[in-house]
């Protein structure tokens, strides 16, 4: 079975490393299986520009700006890129060796393993489309060595499949890889032990430009239909969490003050 997640492995006593393990025959089908080309690593399409953008704006405005940045599950490189044409000090932890090279010839600080991360030394550490990757059972405490890493008040973003509604189905089920489905409620639980507070899990966001001036329109006019179905459906079927026909799920989570 293909595994591509970020798996809490135990050595010696009581040590915890935290590995990105893959199933070695099948990592790099499953970058094929991707279409990541290597001629496309950290280039930046102008959706996902606009898209990171909208993160920064809504939650890391001003004195909130990051200095340090780690990304974990880096995949092709987008984000790095984003960052590093915005100017953020980026580095990024990966599974698959290619694009472990990929991203070293680039130029990149890469990470083998977050035991090598300094403790304390990041303001934000983004996850998109990695959560569900890893084993539930393992969450909590893949979550508390990140709350080992941050600054305090440092931020952990995740984007997963939204297991709560019925239209992140397909993002869920699309991926063989998907072990586990996330929801805001779990995000609270397994938050709730490991040091950080909720800042924000719902629905994930939507830009209404996104790099194409002339679809800003019709994006205007989704975004307005997105909310009214919304909330006509959270009245019909309530009690409905906000973002309840989000097909992703976006999570804020801020390190606890000790």
């Amino acid at each position: 079975m293909l595994v591509r997640a970020l798996i809490l492995i135990l050595r010696g006593e009581n040590r915890l490393i935290y590995g990105i393990v893959c199933a070695k025959n099948n990592m790099s089908s499953y970058t094929q299986w991707k279409s990541w080309d290597v001629a496309d690593f950290g280039v930046v399409p102008d959706a996902a520009a606009c898209y990171y953008a909208k993160i920064f704006d809504q939650f890391f405005k001003g004195d909130r700006l990051p200095a340090r940045i780690l990304e974990v599950g880096y995949g092709n490189g987008v984000f790095l890129g984003w960052c590093r044409l915005s100017g953020y000090d980026v580095s990024g932890i990966e599974a698959e060796q290619g694009l472990i090279e990929r991203a070293s010839k680039a130029g990149f600080n890469i990470y083998n393993d977050i035991e090598r991360v300094p403790n304390g030394s990041l303001d934000a550490i983004f996850l998109f489309d990695v959560l569900e990757h890893i084993p539930q059972d393992l969450i909590a405490s893949f979550l508390l060595k990140l709350n080992g890493v941050l600054k305090q008040g440092g931020a952990v973003v995740i984007r997963t499949p939204n297991g709560a509604s019925p239209l992140g189905l397909a993002n869920q089920h699309g991926d063989p890889t998907h072990v586990t489905v996330v929801t805001t409620t779990k995000i609270h639980f397994w938050a709730a032990g490991v040091g950080f507070d909720v800042a924000y899990s719902g629905r994930d966001l939507f830009p209404i430009y996104d790099g194409r001036l002339l679809k800003v329109p019709g994006r205007l006019i989704k975004l307005v239909l997105r909310n009214f179905i919304e909330r006509v459906f959270r009245f019909v079927f309530s009690p409905q969490s906000s973002g309840a026909l989000s097909a992703n799920l976006l999570t804020v989570l801020i390190k606890s003050p000790k």
